[in-house]
Parts: C-alpha cells; structure tokens; sequence
C-alpha cells in the first residue's frame, strides 16, 4: 500500500465518482479505479457501494475515510515539523552548564534571549562540572555547555570565549579582623586551606599551587569538597580559606566573605564549547544567539 492509495480513496469519497475524483487528480479514470480495486483486494473488504450513477461510501468506508484522514493529517503535521527543525525553528538542544555561571550575566541572558525568541525550541540543561561537561559533549550526550576548559579542549571541540574570570579568596566571615584590607597572597600562607581533589581538573589545581609556591609558601589542605558550594559550605563552617571563581562574589554565602589580593592571578575564562561536527540546527541558532548577546553587550562582567 502506498499513499497514493489512501489520497484516491479520499478524493473518490469526496466526489462519489471515479471520473470526478480522476479530474481533481490530474490522474487518468482507469489508474484511479485500479487503485481503488487494489486497495480494497489489499484490504480484504470493499469500502464503498457501487451505485448505477457513481459510488458511496459504506460503513467500512466511513470508518477507513476518518482514520486515513488522521494519518494524513499526521503526515503533514511530521513534514511541517522536520521543515521547522531543518530551519532551527523547532526541535530540542541539551547544553550543560557549571551551576556558578547561570546565577547572573551573560548565561541567563543567552538561555532566556534563546527560550524567548524560540519559545518552540525544547531547551534541557544539565548542571555538571567542566571535565564531565566535555565527556558528554564529545558523546554527544550533550549539544554544547558552558564550562572553564582550563587545560584546553578536545580537537574535536570548539570553544567560543563568554567571559574572562579569575579567582578570589573566601573566607569565614568570623575572620575578618584577620584580613588585611588589601592583602597579598601571602598575608593567607599561615592560614588552614580548604580545596579540591588534584583530580578533579589538574590544571586549575596546578595553578592554584604554582601562584602559592611564587608566594613563598605551600597551602595547607585540611579538608577537600567536590563542587565549589561544598567547598563554600566548608569555609562557612570556619574549617579554612579557599580560592575559589570570583564569580562567587556575586552570591556570597551569609558567613563567607571575599577577598580580592592584589597578587593572585589564575585565571578562569568562561567558553561555551560544543562538538565540531554537531550539526542540530538548534545549536547553530543558539550560537547566533549568544554572538549576538555577545556583541551587544548585554552582560557586562561582574567587577
């Protein structure tokens, strides 16, 4: 059985007559009577009531004609869909995103410009860490996230720069009186450190130490968390200092305080980073959407 077969039928119910319904389909009379035997032979059951001056549909024809008309219907509504996700007006886009970086700035303002300008885009998001982030990325697991590719990324990723980062040192609010009111790196070496495990990205921590060693000391790790809010939660708790982003200074926890110190630089910029032979037409629009934020500032860096 082809679709052909079921718009024949449709026109003969509609026009009662095989010559009428030929006319409408720009098909010749014999062809569509030859479709019409065939489809009732494939059937097993005659679908209309042959009258002397054309053709009615029985009970078997009325019950066929409204399903063949809902499958149709169907049909187009699946075309017209897959047009519209071939033009990224539709369909779905998974992107990751370490939790920090959608608290303020430039990814909330990417994510609602998109959600809104494409309210019939299907968006999933994916709290993860940068390393996990790039393992589903390259699976394919995931469109593209937003992540601090510290060590570089992938070859088979791309990366577009989102915002330039750095680190700051939190504190227990409790130890104010401890800190200088411009202090250097040093001024913590004495200081129990609150960190994360080397593995969890071994560049960032590489530099964490590489920027204490220039200082003159070692840091003395007393306790270890996974994410920066457990590490936060820590330093709450008054168990150490931590250099953390300095995106956390725009949520600061209740009992932590940041420092600025005029000696530390690590950087930690900001990419969206997706696979460079992902070819959803979701992510490309979601691309132009962020270079368009991108380039009208819509964010401005927190200070």
């Amino acid at each position: 059985m082809e679709l052909r077969h079921l718009r024949y039928f449709l026109m003969i119910a509609q026009t009662e007559n095989v010559r009428r319904a030929s006319e409408n389909l720009h098909v010749t009379q014999p062809a569509v009577s030859r479709q019409l035997h065939d489809l009732e032979s494939e059937l097993g059951v005659e679908l209309f009531e042959r009258l002397g001056r054309g053709l009615r549909l029985n009970a078997a024809g009325q019950s066929y004609r409204a399903d063949v008309s809902r499958l149709l219907a169907l049909l187009a509504a699946a075309g017209e869909r897959a047009r519209r996700v071939a033009a990224g007006e539709a369909g779905l886009l998974k992107l990751g995103y370490v939790e920090i970086t959608a608290w303020e700035g430039i990814v909330p303002d990417v994510l609602q410009a998109f959600t809104g300008g494409h309210p019939d885009m299907r968006l999933e998001l994916m709290p993860a860490d940068t390393l996990p982030q790039l393992k589903l990325i390259e699976d394919g697991e995931l469109d593209g996230g937003f992540a601090y590719p510290v060590g570089g990324v992938p070859v088979n990723l791309t990366s577009q720069p989102v915002r330039c980062g750095n680190v700051a040192i939190a504190f227990p609010s409790g130890w104010s009186d401890r800190i200088a009111a411009e202090p250097s790196l040093s001024d913590f070496a004495a200081f129990p450190f609150v960190g994360f495990p080397r593995e969890d990205c071994p560049a960032h921590y590489d530099r964490i130490l590489a920027a204490c060693n220039a200082a003159g000391f070692s840091p003395c790790f007393v306790q270890q968390g996974h994410t920066e809010s457990s590490i936060l939660s820590l330093v709450s708790a008054g168990i150490g200092v931590a250099i953390v982003n300095d995106a956390n200074v725009a949520r600061p926890p209740a009992l932590v305080r940041f420092a600025r110190v005029r000696d530390l630089s690590v950087p930690l910029d900001l990419h969206f980073v997706y696979r460079s032979n992902n070819f959803n037409p979701a992510l490309r629009v979601f691309i132009d959407t962020l270079k368009t934020c991108l380039a009208s500032g819509a964010s401005s860096d927190p200070d």
